[in-house]
C-alpha cells in the first residue's frame, strides 16, 4: 500500500483513540508507536502469498524487567525491516523495550484474544500489589497488536480492547472493569473469593463473547443458595422458590474449579456445544454443565428486558438466589443479573 494510504490510516486511528478516549494517560510516550504498529498490521502485505499475519509487543521498560512475566522465550535483536515479516503473530512477536528492538519467540502461542489478553495482564500485574478491579492505572503498561490470518486486528491497551475489521472499528472493556462495576452496583463480592468471579468473567468476556455465534450462561450460587437448593451433601430439604435440573447435565469427571484456567477452555467448549447453563458454587466448583434453570413461580417482573429467551430466563432465576447470573449473548454482549435486576452489562459499561 501506498505511504499515503497509511498515513491517512494514522489520522484516523489519532481520530478514533481520541473520539473513544482511549489510551489519554501516556506516561511511557507509547501512543504513537502504539499507533504505528496498528496501522503496520492493517496494511501488512502478503507473505510468500499467503493472508499476511502480524504480531507485536511494545513494552515500557527494559526487556530483563518482563522475562520472568512473560512464557518463556527467545530472543532476537535485530530491526531490520524484513524481520517483522518473521512475527507471524502466534509464536513470533516483533518487540519494542526501552533498550531492545527485535524478534521473541513466545513458547505459549497466542491463538486468540484470551491468549493476548492473558499475555499482557499476566506481564502488566503479576508482580503488583494490585489487580485491576478498583479501576486502578498500572505502574507499568505492555501493548499487543495482532493481526489474524482473516485479516482482523486485535489492539490491547490499558483502556481494553480496540478491534479493526472490514473498515469497522470497536472498543471493548476488559473483563476487570466489569468486576469494577459489580462492585459499584452493590453485589456483596465478598461471597466468593475474587479469583473465581473474575475467571468467570475471563470466560465470559475473552473466551466465549468473541465467538461469533456463540452464548451462553453461567450461574454462580452462594453457600446459603446451595442449602436452599438442596445441594448440600445431607441436606434433603428444598426451601428455594426456584430450581436447577441436573437430570441431563453433564459432571466433569475430574471435578474442575473455574479459577484453574487450563479448565476454562474445555468448559466454554462444551457450553458452546450444548444448551442449558453452567453452574457453579460458592467455592468455584463446576457443579454441572448443561443445567435448566426453573425459576420462581411469581419471579421478577421482565417488561423491562429487553433480551431473548435466555435473558428473559436469567433475569427471572435470578430473583430466586442470592447468587449472580452471567449471560453472553450470541452476538457477544455480556450481561449480569443479580435479585431479578441487571446490574451490569456490556451495552452500559459502552455507554459510560
Amino acid at each position: 500500500m501506498a505511504s499515503s494510504q497509511q498515513g491517512h490510516y494514522l489520522d484516523f486511528l489519532d481520530h478514533v483513540f481520541a473520539e473513544g478516549f482511549f489510551f489519554t494517560d501516556d506516561p511511557f510516550g507509547l501512543r504513537e508507536p502504539f499507533l504505528d504498529e496498528i496501522t503496520r498490521a492493517v496494511y501488512a502485505p502478503p507473505f510468500e502469498g499467503q493472508q499476511a499475519t502480524y504480531g507485536s509487543i511494545l513494552l515500557a521498560r527494559e526487556l530483563d524487567h518482563y522475562k520472568e512475566l512473560l512464557p518463556s522465550f527467545e530472543v532476537f535483536r535485530d530491526d531490520h525491516p524484513k524481520v517483522r515479516n518473521l512475527a507471524d503473530g502466534s509464536y513470533v512477536l516483533f518487540c519494542a523495550a526501552a533498550d531492545f528492538r527485535g524478534l521473541i519467540a513466545l513458547d505459549d502461542p497466542i491463538v486468540d484474544e484470551l491468549t493476548a489478553f492473558t499475555l499482557r495482564d499476566d506481564a502488566v500485574f503479576r508482580t503488583q500489589n494490585h489487580h485491576p478491579d478498583d479501576g486502578c492505572d498500572p505502574w507499568d503498561e505492555v501493548l499487543v497488536v495482532r493481526r489474524d490470518s482473516s485479516g482482523g486486528v486485535l489492539a490491547l491497551c490499558s483502556d481494553g480492547l480496540v478491534s479493526f475489521g472490514s473498515g469497522h472499528w470497536a472498543f471493548r472493556p476488559y473483563q476487570y472493569r466489569y468486576q469494577a462495576e459489580l462492585v459499584r452496583a452493590g453485589v456483596p463480592m465478598g461471597l466468593w473469593d475474587d479469583q473465581i468471579v473474575r475467571s468467570i468473567l475471563r470466560m465470559c468476556v475473552h473466551l466465549l463473547g468473541p465467538q461469533p455465534g456463540a452464548g451462553g450462561t453461567f450461574v454462580l450460587l452462594t453457600e446459603r443458595d446451595e442449602i436452599a437448593l438442596g445441594m448440600l451433601a445431607g441436606d434433603d430439604a428444598h426451601t428455594s422458590p426456584c430450581a436447577i435440573n441436573f437430570s441431563n447435565s453433564y459432571r466433569l469427571p475430574w471435578n474442575p474449579s473455574v479459577d484453574h484456567r487450563k479448565c476454562q477452555r474445555p468448559i466454554v467448549h462444551l457450553l458452546e456445544h450444548t444448551d442449558g447453563a453452567v453452574v457453579i458454587d460458592h467455592k468455584g466448583k463446576i457443579a454441572g454443565i448443561r443445567c435448566w434453570l426453573v425459576p420462581p413461580a411469581s419471579g421478577a417482573s421482565t417488561t423491562h428486558s429487553h433480551g431473548g429467551t435466555r435473558h428473559l430466563s436469567a433475569q427471572s432465576f435470578s430473583s430466586g438466589i442470592e447468587g449472580l447470573v452471567f449471560v453472553v449473548s450470541a452476538d457477544g454482549p455480556l450481561s449480569v443479573y443479580s435479585n431479578g435486576e441487571k446490574v451490569v452489562s456490556t451495552v452500559g459499561l459502552l455507554e459510560t
